[in-house]
C-alpha cells in the first residue's frame, strides 16, 4: 500500500509542477499579447492623428483656395466690366 501512496504523490507532485510550468506559460504569454496589443493600440492612434491632421489641413486648403478663387473672380468681374448694360 505504501508503494501506490507514493506513486500517488509522485503523480500528483508531476501534474502540480506541470501545472505551475503551465501557470507561468500563460502568465507570460498573457504579457506578450498585452504589450502587442498595447503596441497596435499606438500605432492606431499614431494613424488616426496623422489622419485628421491630414484632412483638417485639407479643409484649410479648400476654403483657402474657395475664398481666393471667389475673390479673384469678383476683382475680375468688377474691373472687367464695361459700360454697356452693366450695372
Amino acid at each position: 500500500m505504501t508503494d501506490h501512496y507514493d506513486d500517488t504523490r509522485m503523480q500528483l507532485g508531476r501534474v502540480d509542477g506541470r501545472l505551475s510550468a503551465l501557470e507561468g506559460r500563460i502568465d507570460r504569454n498573457e504579457i506578450f499579447v498585452a504589450n502587442k496589443l498595447a503596441a497596435i493600440d499606438d500605432k492606431l492612434d499614431r494613424a488616426l492623428l496623422i489622419q485628421a491632421q491630414g484632412t483638417a489641413i485639407a479643409r484649410i486648403l479648400h476654403w483657402a483656395l474657395s475664398v481666393l478663387l471667389s475673390v479673384g473672380a469678383w476683382f475680375h468681374g468688377h474691373f472687367t466690366q464695361t459700360g454697356a448694360g452693366g450695372h
